[in-house]
């Protein structure tokens, strides 16, 4: 990788072009160069070149942000604080520097800084359709009880399951609402509330999919025909744009994945045709919507494997939709294969802890003993670290050792904290979406027949406590 880095830098370098941006995107992929290369005296140079010639480039805005994110790999926040601030300064309004703005938020936040909440509330105000409104809103909502300021505090939380009832951070919210202070706390006029009243937060989508408009019948009876003449693709053609421009997408997407010929498949379609879906409400959506995105296959190879892990199945299901969204025969790009993703590797050592004969790696693609392997698995790093499920999941997906190095990034008052600092975009979002996942499995699911009631009191909620350490 250094060595193609290093003939891209020369071949840039030599490189005289006229047009100014394209002679700032020259410079930006020169800095790319210089720090793939793990060149950040070079990298900062150039981007002060940039910096200079075309300061209101979106090369630069770029540039600023990949050098931010390579310190904050680090955790050198004394080199990626400036370049997120130049990036937010000279680029504010632009959706993109919405990150920049979050990052620099959330580290005085976890700094315990005296503008964290200003910094928080202007979060909102600049971008309140951004990916991060619903961690302001909730880390608004933390600050408050701490200045005591309940109703405040419940206002934050009350707003934060009204725009994103599904979202991580929802989970967390209706947990802060259950407890005691927090019921008795008056919900009348609150700074909080007199705040929210100024953030724009976008519309939510709330159609009525259960009852089709006659545009939608149109559309669904034309798909129907041309599937029965057999023109699947152009039934699916058909009722994709139908969801982009009839404003029934979620109908429109139960009727695509109704022809499905497994889960994954059913699943991979909802998501793609309704990608807002986690901003419907579970009451008034369709059963068979949330049945179709948070399908449960393969319910007793679930239920056994997790009985004899000694885990919450909802936190099992959880996982598998997030690691292979129940494609038994899945592969990534690492080679782990099956419902639990295992790796071969891992795989052959778990086998014999659990004495399979003659394991091979086509054994992975069965559902009931991926899910022995994967479960076991599971339950090892949840013993590893003290039954948190949120040290567990990132070790789950990137590794132990990584997990432990971020656990000293700071003085994590509650596991919110350290989930939201994990540097990993991938890795930060998977914890939150296996633990998002659980929630709404545990509401869909809770009193069948294979599953026991979870209750209020569910292992993935008592096991959230701060702290954080093996073992500990």
């Amino acid at each position: 990788m250094r060595g193609q880095s290093s003939s891209a830098a020369t071949y840039f370098s030599m490189l005289e072009l006229d047009e100014s941006e394209a002679d700032a995107e020259r410079l930006y992929y020169l800095a790319e160069c210089a720090r793939r290369g793990d060149d950040r005296s070079e990298m900062l140079s150039l981007i002060e070149r940039l910096s200079a010639r075309y300061p209101n480039s979106p090369w630069r805005l770029k540039a600023l942000i990949s050098a931010g994110n390579a310190f904050l790999l680090d955790n050198e926040h004394e080199k990626f604080e400036p370049l997120y601030e130049a990036a937010h300064a000279n680029f504010a309004g632009q959706p993109e520097a919405a990150y920049p703005h979050w990052k620099l938020a959330w580290r005085s936040y976890l700094s315990r800084r005296r503008d964290a909440a200003e910094r928080l509330r202007a979060h909102l105000i600049h971008y309140p359709s951004g990916s991060k409104a619903s961690a302001a809103l909730y880390f608004l909502g933390r600050m408050a009880e701490s200045a005591q300021d309940f109703s405040s505090a419940r206002a934050y939380y009350e707003k934060l399951l009204q725009q994103y009832p599904n979202f991580y951070h929802a989970v967390l919210a209706r947990e802060r609402l259950a407890e005691r202070r927090l019921i008795l706390a008056p919900a009348g006029p609150s700074k909080a509330a007199e705040f929210l009243t100024t953030v724009a937060f976008p519309e939510r989508l709330l159609d009525s999919d259960s009852r089709p408009t006659p545009a939608t019948l149109r559309r669904i009876e034309r798909a129907r025909l041309l599937r029965s003449a057999g023109l699947a693709e152009w039934a699916e053609s058909e009722l994709r744009f139908g969801a982009r421009h009839d404003g029934q997408p979620r109908l429109l997407a139960l009727e695509l994945a109704a022809a499905a010929s497994a889960p994954h498949q059913a699943l991979r379609l909802m998501k793609s045709t309704a990608p807002n879906y986690l901003a419907a409400d579970l009451r008034r959506a369709p059963a068979e919507f949330w049945e179709r995105l948070f399908p449960l296959p393969y319910r007793e190879d679930i239920l056994r494997s997790s009985r004899l892990a000694g885990l919450d199945p909802f936190m099992v299901a959880a996982l598998i939709r997030q690691e292979s969204e129940f494609n038994p025969q899945a592969v990534s790009r690492a080679n782990a294969r099956g419902l639990t993703q295992v790796m071969p590797s891992t795989g052959r050592q778990l086998a014999r802890r659990l004495k399979i004969r003659r394991f091979n790696n086509r054994l992975l693609f069965e559902p009931a003993t991926n899910l022995r392997l994967g479960t076991l698995y599971l339950r090892g790093l949840l013993d590893e670290w003290g039954g948190r499920w949120e040290q567990a999941l990132a070790s789950y997906n990137a590794g132990a050792t990584r997990v432990e190095e971020w656990l000293g990034w700071g003085d994590f008052r509650e596991p919110a904290e350290f989930v939201e600092t994990i540097p990993f975009t991938e890795t930060r979002e998977y914890v939150q979406s296996v633990i998002r996942n659980a929630s709404i499995y545990r509401q869909l699911y809770s009193g069948t027949d294979l599953f026991a009631p979870a209750g209020g009191g569910s292992e993935a909620r008592a096991a959230r406590q701060p702290g954080g350490k093996k073992g500990s």
